[in-house]
């Protein structure tokens, strides 16, 4: 009863000191920076619940995309949700979501993605985990390699943000890690945003360029550290030359801390990889168009195969049913029907889908169900290195 008196609402600038008041109070973080994040973001992409006339919960959208298997698929991004206190375990988280989902549904995007800091009411609306953002640190003065720079040619240096190269760069790079975000222009802002000194350094070649990564000289408690915001590094030269810049910063900064995969891409070039896992954090994905989601994500190359589904998606209709999903050449084409071998619902599919879990695993867990014949296509169709981004939201 108490639910149908909320309003789904796109942001009015009028609320915005209730607005921020909302933020602040979910997220425990100082009235400023919720404004200051809220001016970063476009208006148009704010939405808003209300009660009767009173603003009670808000969140941001962020249309963007994501790579799997080499191509990208529409995405949206959701960010800063929250509910004003007192209207908290009232219905009106469940309205916000329900009411995004029928939105994001109408506007025919692939996915949506999301840090879910209450895991378990995300999960009621298809979100499951599908990808992780994992923080690793190392000492300085434990960078040791022996591997000797063969090309004197490279060098690194300082640059002034440089949108466009940086953008080309990163994209390199995105194109061969399942789960990177296709950065729109908020991504970059909040990349290039920070209290403390940044510094971006290009690793180049004469003409060719190798990559770049952006420091962010800070303080932690007593020490001082160096976090690597950005890294793109395309060649086994480009990640020495980025392992010696920072081993020679040993005698003024102690510590240095980057983002990769769960299984540290950066320091298998070292020969002794000393780094720590300092934070683990998953995001999760909801699959909003199925069919979309599938035909727009890439596939292992020489594999030609068909696969029978029967999903479930008690909230999104024209996700049920049973579809044949058809690949070849790297690419997907998907049709309803088909005889519904591999029984799954749409939340674990979410995680079958970026490679985050294998088939085998969703079918050992009772998550799936099909004939062997399925189950090793599925694991053949879906499974790469585990997906992971460098971005947080």
């Amino acid at each position: 009863m108490f639910s149908f008196m909320f309003r789904y609402e796109p942001y009015l600038p009028q609320d915005r000191e209730r607005f921020v008041k909302i933020i602040a109070s979910a997220y425990v973080i100082p009235q400023e920076s919720v404004c200051h994040a809220l001016d970063s973001f476009q208006q148009s992409d704010i939405r808003t619940l209300y009660h009767r006339d009173l603003l009670i919960g808000a969140l941001g959208m962020l249309p963007a995309g994501q790579y799997f298997a080499g191509q990208s698929v529409s995405m949206t991004g959701v960010s800063s949700v929250a509910i004003a206190p007192e209207f908290r375990g009232k219905g009106a988280a469940s309205h916000l979501m329900r009411s995004l989902l029928t939105e994001l549904s109408n506007q025919k995007v692939a996915i949506s993605t999301l840090y879910p800091a209450l895991p378990r009411l995300y999960r009621q609306f298809g979100y499951q985990f599908a990808g992780g953002n994992y923080t690793w640190q190392m000492p300085t003065a434990q960078i040791q390699f022996k591997q000797k720079l063969t090309n004197p040619q490279i060098n690194i240096r300082e640059i002034s943000p440089d949108l466009e190269l940086l953008e080309s760069l990163y994209t390199r790079q995105a194109k061969l890690n399942s789960g990177y975000i296709v950065r729109n222009a908020w991504f970059w802002l909040q990349l290039l945003s920070s209290p403390n000194e940044l510094a971006i350094y290009l690793i180049e070649e004469n003409e060719t360029l190798h990559g770049y990564f952006i420091c962010e000289y800070k303080t932690e408690g007593q020490q001082k550290l160096v976090s690597i915001r950005d890294w793109v590094l395309l060649s086994a030269e480009a990640v020495y030359q980025f392992w010696q810049f920072l081993a020679h910063q040993r005698s003024q900064i102690p510590l240095v801390e980057w983002r990769s995969a769960s299984t540290d891409l950066l320091s298998l070039g070292l020969d002794y990889p000393t780094a720590t896992l300092k934070q683990s954090t998953l995001w999760a994905v909801r699959l909003i168009d199925l069919a979309e989601a599938w035909q727009q994500r890439g596939y292992p190359q020489g594999i030609t195969a068909e696969l029978h589904w029967q999903v479930s998606d008690p909230l999104i209709p024209q996700n049920s049913g049973n579809f044949v999903l058809s690949v070849a050449e790297g690419k997907a084409t998907v049709s309803k029907g088909g005889q519904g071998n591999l029984k799954i619902a749409i939340d674990a599919l979410a995680s079958l889908f970026t490679g985050f879990v294998s088939a085998a695993y969703l079918a050992q867990m009772g998550l799936l169900e099909g004939d062997h014949q399925s189950l090793a296509i599925a694991n053949s169709l879906f499974m790469a290195h585990p997906p992971w981004m460098l971005d947080f939201f």
